[in-house]
């Protein structure tokens, strides 16, 4: 995930601003698109499309830049530490079609049922969608595509006014919500929001956001023939006195989480995995009952953002990606918090049994799903064991 303000300084500019086995072939396979999870959850996990080119980051850096280039420099910065992790796929090119169609089989074999993109828009005023290519180059144009659903998560990490949401969600409908492939609960396709109160401040308000999020729905009625199903990440709301109500007053149709350490403080310098999830699942037991409407739960893969440190740096815990480290998150243990967390999706209501996940490839914050040389395809193998 992109985040704003908490990096050093050779990626601030940048946020403020803005081994491999043969895999099964891409086989057709009958996926309703308005049908919602009924006998097990539907598996959904974030996307994060870093891993492509993009003509703001070249601006930005240099000529062919993309994060790769932080997870190849990745150091160890305690004893025992494991970086750089390696892609057992390789450094590819997720805006080629070839590239997501591979994606997209192992995913599907592997019982996920969508992928949530991280979506950017706002990072440069003015300046519209950024690492879009992956979704609308890559995965759009992948001919497999429909095993595999997909939506957005609105990533606004900046303030925009009304212009620019506007712009945005128009994009939305016109790019996204008509695709076959999209994914949609009850008919509805589903749309997330990242920063709730970011979004609150740029439109001067929350009666002014509500009435933003209504015209955006309206808009898709009428220009899509689309009624939305609007989602909210947890990490602010949840701090509100009253949650239930301000979700209700914004009219948002459900909640869910990015990743457990919004809810659990990571521990400095490291922090066990089982201790983090046991955390977590006492949040997630007063979410369940904490908003009014579905709160969908998440499993998280692991946490190390270290990649992103500055080159050189000592690990001091000076603030974000200079922080604690998750260990100990094997396939085995993130294939028991799959356990208890599909225990707790399956207790909502046909039709809302959903679980989010830290991450398809959260490469440089060290939650990611994609094979790495090391561990291979275990933690997919876990997904498909324990919800396929």
């Amino acid at each position: 995930m992109i985040t704003q303000d908490m990096t050093p300084p050779t990626r601030r500019r940048f946020l403020q601003t803005s081994a491999a086995a043969t895999l099964a072939a891409a086989l057709p396979r009958t996926f309703a698109a308005t049908s919602a999870p009924s006998d097990r959850p539907h598996v959904g996990p974030f996307y994060f499309p870093q891993w492509h080119v993009d003509p703001h980051n070249e601006k930005l850096f240099h000529k062919g830049w993309t994060e790769w280039e932080s997870v190849r420099r990745a150091k160890p910065v305690f004893a025992g530490h494991r970086q750089p992790k390696v892609p057992a796929w390789g450094y590819e090119d997720e805006a080629s079609p070839r590239v997501m169609q591979k994606k997209i089989a192992v995913a599907a074999d592997h019982a996920i049922d969508f992928f949530i993109f991280n979506w950017y828009w706002d990072m440069r005023p003015g300046e519209g969608p950024f690492l879009q290519r992956c979704l609308e180059k890559g995965y759009l144009k992948a001919s497999n595509n429909a095993r595999v659903k997909f939506c957005c998560m609105w990533a606004n990490h900046r303030e925009v006014d009304r212009k620019t949401f506007d712009a945005a969600t128009d994009h939305v409908i016109d790019a996204y919500l008509s695709q076959p492939s999209h994914y949609q609960i009850d008919g509805r396709p589903f749309f997330s929001i990242y920063e709730i109160d970011t979004l609150i401040k740029g439109l001067n308000g929350v009666e002014a956001t509500r009435a933003a999020l209504e015209d955006f729905r309206a808009r898709a009625s009428r220009r899509a023939n689309k009624e939305l199903h609007l989602n909210v990440i947890d990490h602010q709301p949840r701090h509100q006195k009253d949650p239930a109500a301000f979700v209700k007053q914004l009219g948002f149709d459900s909640v869910t989480s990015y990743v457990w350490i919004h809810m659990v403080p990571v521990k400095f310098p490291t922090m066990e995995y089982d201790e983090l999830k046991g955390e977590y699942l006492k949040y997630a037991d007063r979410a369940a009952g904490m908003y009014g409407v579905p709160y969908y739960p998440n499993v998280s893969m692991g946490w190390d953002p270290t990649p992103r440190m500055a080159a050189g740096q000592p690990h001091d815990n000076r603030g974000y990606p200079n922080m604690g480290v998750v260990i100990n998150n094997t396939p085995q243990r993130f294939r028991q918090a799959l356990v208890e967390v599909k225990e707790r999706a399956m207790k909502l209501p046909r039709g809302q049994r959903i679980v989010t996940i830290n991450s398809w490839n959260e490469w440089t914050e060290g939650s990611y799903l994609e094979p790495d040389t090391a561990s291979g395809m275990k933690y997919l193998e876990a997904i498909r064991d324990v919800m396929g």
